[in-house]
C-alpha cells in the first residue's frame, strides 16, 4: 500500500479524474492528497476529497506564486475550508524566489500568516520552497510546526537542508525528481536522513518520474517512485511501502 502525498488531481479535466484514481488504486496507492494552490483550487480539491472519501484528502491553502490574493477574506475562506471533512493539512504554502511571480514580502507574509492559521487549527503544513531554503527554514524553527507537523514538498534541496528540516521533525516529500540523472543532490538528501521523515508524492501533473519524464505525471507513478527510493536506500519495495505510508499517515493523521 502506498499513498501519495501530494497531487494535484484538481488540476485535471474533471471527466479523466475517474481514469486516473482507478490507475492509482490499481497499481497499490490506495490514497492521495489532493493539493490547493488557491482558493478555487482549494475548493475542487475539498469538492474531490468530498467524492471519494476514504481515498482522496485535501490540503487548502494559497501558494507562494498567489501570494499578492492573500488578504483577511482569503484567511476565511481558506479557514472555512479546513474544516470540512476530509481536509487533513494548510498548503501548499512557503517560498518560491526562483520565478518571483509575487513579490517576496507579500509571499513573506502570506506565508508566516498561513503557519499561524495552521497552528492555531493544529493542522499539518504542506511546504513548497523554491531557491528560498534559508528563508524557509527560518521561518518555520521560527513556527510552531514541531507541534503540529509538516512536509517540505517537491524536495530539491540540499542534504544540509535536508538534516535541518528533518530536524524539525518534519517530513521530505521526494518525487520523480529522485530518478533524474541531474538531480544528485536530491538523492544525497533522500540517504542523509532518517527514512522516517521520508514521504512519496508525485507532484502530478508535473515532474514525472522516469521512464515517463516530460509526460503528463499521475499518481499511479508513486509506485516507480517507491521502487526508486527503496533501491537508494537498498531496502526492498515492501519495506520502504510500509515505512512511508506509516509516515504519512502520522503526517495528516490519517486512519
Amino acid at each position: 500500500m502506498l499513498i501519495d502525498t501530494h497531487c494535484h488531481l484538481n488540476g485535471y479535466p474533471p471527466e479523466r479524474v475517474p481514469e486516473y484514481v482507478r490507475n492509482a488504486v490499481d497499481a497499490g496507492v490506495t490514497r492521495m492528497v489532493v493539493i490547493g494552490s488557491n482558493l478555487d483550487d482549494s475548493r475542487r480539491a475539498v469538492d474531490l476529497a468530498d467524492a471519494y472519501p476514504g481515498t482522496l484528502f485535501a490540503a487548502v491553502g494559497v501558494h507562494p506564486h498567489d501570494a499578492e490574493t492573500w488578504d483577511s477574506e482569503a484567511k476565511e475562506v481558506v479557514s472555512a475550508l479546513a474544516g470540512r471533512p476530509g481536509v487533513v493539512a494548510i498548503g501548499e504554502i512557503g517560498l518560491d524566489f526562483y520565478r518571483l511571480l509575487s513579490p517576496r514580502d507579500r509571499q513573506i507574509a502570506a506565508f508566516e500568516d498561513q503557519l499561524e492559521l495552521a497552528a492555531a487549527l493544529d493542522l499539518p503544513v504542506v511546504v513548497h520552497c523554491r531557491d528560498a531554503y534559508d528563508e524557509t527554514l527560518g521561518m518555520l524553527e521560527r513556527s510552531e510546526v514541531r507541534r503540529h507537523g509538516g512536509v517540505l514538498h517537491c524536495w530539491s534541496g540540499s542534504a544540509t537542508d535536508a538534516q535541518r528540516t528533518a530536524g524539525l521533525g518534519m517530513m521530505l516529500g521526494f518525487g520523480g525528481i529522485v530518478t533524474y540523472d541531474s538531480a544528485r543532490n536530491v538523492r544525497d538528501s533522500l540517504c542523509s536522513v532518517p527514512l522516517e521523515n521520508v514521504v512519496l508524492e508525485t507532484d502530478s501533473p508535473y515532474l514525472a518520474p522516469v521512464p515517463f519524464r516530460g509526460k503528463r505525471n499521475e499518481p499511479a507513478h508513486t509506485r516507480i517512485i517507491a521502487e526508486a527510493v527503496a533501491g537508494l536506500r537498498g531496502i526492498g519495495l515492501e519495506q520502504l511501502a510500509s515505512i512511508t505510508t506509516a509516515n504519512a499517515c502520522r503526517l495528516y493523521r490519517l486512519p
